[in-house]
């Protein structure tokens, strides 16, 4: 099905100087993450992500 797979999105913490890498189910990506991954280092807000099926990465 189309929704099968996660969506991988950032979010940070200016104040706190901290971000991880929020993983969602892309079937209910309003439901709580099925992940939340603490980054060792804050990432920039511009950022810039892209899709890619499994067979190129």
């Amino acid at each position: 099905a189309e929704d099968d797979g996660y969506l991988i999105t950032f979010a940070s913490d200016m104040v706190n100087d901290w971000s991880e890498a929020v993983v969602l189910d892309a079937a209910s990506p309003s439901a709580e993450p099925v992940a939340r991954i603490r980054l060792p280092e804050r990432i920039s807000s511009g950022t810039h992500s892209t899709w890619a099926p499994l067979e190129t990465l």
